[in-house]
Formats: structure tokens, C-alpha cells, sequence
């Protein structure tokens, strides 16, 4: 992906209509040391789900996915990646996180939250979201957006 011939209007538009671009230039991971670490490139695995999200928008149909692969490579961070850059999109949406095993679910929402604390594209879109309820932040993200 090369956007260097590209104005910062035509980047930014870019990124409100492409998963991958905000995700290589704005999606942040934490390591398994739990810092924070910037992700500047998608892996094939990742690729190929944003290219799967990229053309079910362009057909104005649900986008689904069934992700049968080895552990460790960026699925489950692809899968957070498309939920969050599609609920940044698309106001008042809700949503709920499943997974097969306790844990996984957690993990996964914990990569969410990392996006959303790491992002620094200007959505515009309000306030600060909350998370959770008061003292629990845990299991609920409300993005600006409502």
C-alpha cells in the first residue's frame, strides 16, 4: 500500500473507508509483554479478511467470515480490527463479542479497547466513549458515536 503520492484529505478519506488503511496506519497491538506496539502491516491472513470486509461493503451485503487457521496469526486481532473501524463508521450500532472458550472473548475485547485507546485518527465524532458501567470496565465500550 503506497500512499505517499496521496494529500492528507485523500488519506483520511481513505481511512474512513478502509479497515486496512486504518489499520496499518492507526491500529495499535499490545505485545505479550502488554505494551503497546504500533502495527504498520497486515499479514496474508489479514489481508485476505480485509479484502473479504472491503468487498462485501462494496456489494452493500453482511460481511461473514469463518477463520479456520493455525493459532498466532492475527485473526482474532483482523476480526477486532473490522468490528471496531466498522462500529467507528456506522453510528449507533451495537454488538456483542462470542468466543468458544472463557478467556477468549476477554482477550479479544482487550484488543478492542487497545485500538480504541491507541487511535489517534480524528473521527470526530464527540466525546470520549465510556467503558462499562461506573466501576466496571470490563465488559462495555460506547464509542462516540453513540
Amino acid at each position: 500500500m503506497n500512499l505517499s503520492s496521496l494529500t492528507p484529505e485523500q488519506i483520511n478519506a481513505m481511512v474512513r473507508l478502509d479497515a486496512e488503511v486504518w489499520f496499518v496506519l492507526y491500529g495499535v497491538l499490545k505485545d505479550k509483554e502488554g505494551k503497546v506496539q504500533p502495527k504498520r502491516k497486515a499479514n496474508v491472513v489479514q489481508q485476505r479478511m480485509f479484502a473479504g470486509y472491503r468487498k462485501a461493503l462494496a456489494e452493500g451485503k453482511p460481511f461473514k467470515s469463518l477463520g479456520l487457521k493455525p493459532r498466532q496469526v492475527g485473526l482474532s486481532t483482523v476480526v477486532a480490527a473490522i468490528t471496531y473501524h466498522h462500529m467507528r463508521n456506522f453510528p449507533k450500532l451495537s454488538g456483542a463479542l462470542m468466543a468458544d472458550k472463557t478467556g477468549t472473548a476477554d482477550m479479544v475485547f482487550e484488543i478492542y479497547r487497545t485500538f480504541f485507546e491507541g487511535d489517534t485518527f480524528p473521527w470526530n465524532q464527540g466525546p470520549t466513549p465510556t467503558f462499562g458501567s461506573p466501576g466496571n470496565l470490563t465488559d462495555k465500550i460506547i464509542l462516540p458515536n453513540g
